[in-house]
């Protein structure tokens, strides 16, 4: 059984494990979790709209940090896309919300814990730990396989049907580390969220 990631953020319980072998049949809600740890892909200020900066910030469950994905393509909020800014794709180049235009700085895959887009570079959280506290600019950069290169998504389910959390407190920066799946399969008749290949876990606000 291969091990599972999982860190639980906020004030409010949230959970995330990376997609495992399988490959959802169509684009879901979902949210991505920075390899750093308790800080997850926002749409900055909390109401997204063209041109919306997409950032770094605390893990809160609202839903301008909830995107449709399914491994490849667009990643949609609120029917714009999250776009390489200038169509470039250059290194440094700050991610947003545009309207959907099907160009190759709006395509992404999820490969090996990485979000990889135009010209093969990543998405990156600026300056890494050095910037970590309040907002953190989403950018392009080549790959390098640091901890804000590497992104966990997953999907919000209530905080009830999710145990053995380990609870982060609000500001508080932790890495993400190997869990057994059994640590992370809730209790209660038919209330399984990490077993089989391709199911992910998160939660959301309550408990």
């Amino acid at each position: 059984m291969k091990p599972l990631f999982r860190a639980c953020i906020t004030s409010v319980l949230a959970c995330v494990a990376p997609l495992l072998t399988s490959t959802l049949a169509h684009a879901e809600p979902v949210i991505f979790l920075s390899g750093m740890g308790a800080k997850c892909m926002d749409a900055e200020g909390g109401n997204p709209r063209e041109g919306t900066r997409v950032i770094g910030y605390a893990c809160n469950g609202q839903t301008n940090q909830t995107f449709d994905f399914n491994r490849s393509g667009p990643i949609r909020m609120n029917g714009l896309c999250v776009d390489a800014k200038g169509g470039q794709g250059r290194p440094g180049d700050e991610l947003v919300l545009w309207r959907c235009n099907g160009q190759a700085n709006q395509n992404w895959q999820w490969s090996n814990g990485k979000l990889v887009g135009i010209n093969g570079l990543c998405v990156d959280l600026e300056y890494g730990d050095k910037q970590w506290f309040g907002n953190q600019r989403a950018v392009l950069w080549s790959c390098n396989g640091q901890k804000n290169q590497a992104w966990y998504w997953g999907k919000l389910l209530p905080a009830s049907r999710v145990s053995g959390a380990a609870v982060v407190q609000p500001g508080q920066k932790i890495d993400i580390r190997p869990m057994s799946m059994a640590s992370i399969v809730a209790a209660g008749g038919g209330n399984i969220v990490a077993a089989g290949g391709g199911n992910i876990i998160a939660a959301g606000a309550g408990n």
